[in-house]
């Protein structure tokens, strides 16, 4: 139940069920490798990055992953992306990157990395619900692909 200044409202159970969208204890604590296999670029500063990740169960819409990059002296960066990828394109997925300047991670996804790399990702994480209606969703980000 909500409670606001105009009254209160009941969702209907089917669609805010606790658990309904919860991602596995697997995805969430598990670090997966995902090999660098194609780069598509979208504009002059974005670019898509598609990753096979053999053990990759599929997302849902507006989950995310965290990616984690390891340097050989041992140095670890790691940053959260937006999935930009179809929920049922298994064992791939797909990053929608903007190369920012002087950034670390996105840096090196625009400027090192080549096909056969290797980084790691856990995930999906996060998840998301939604009330029933006709009218079309409003949605907001910072990220390239927040809405695909």
């Amino acid at each position: 139940m909500i409670e606001s200044t105009t009254g209160t409202f009941t969702p209907p159970t089917r669609f805010a069920v606790p658990g309904r969208i919860a991602v596995s204890s697997r995805a969430t604590a598990t670090w997966q490798p995902a090999r660098f296999v194609e780069i598509r670029r979208e504009t002059p500063r974005a670019s898509t990055f598609r990753f096979a990740v053999p053990d990759w169960a599929g997302q849902l819409p507006g989950q995310h992953l965290m990616l984690r990059l390891r340097a050989a002296d041992g140095y670890v960066a790691q940053r959260h992306y937006s999935i930009a990828s179809p929920p049922d394109d298994s064992g791939h997925i797909e990053l929608t990157l903007d190369h920012v300047e002087g950034g670390e991670v996105s840096g090196w996804f625009h400027q090192v990395a080549r096909p056969g790399d290797t980084v790691e990702v856990r995930g999906p994480l996060s998840g998301f619900f939604a009330w029933p209606g006709d009218r079309p969703p409003c949605c907001s980000g910072q990220a390239p692909a927040s809405y695909r």
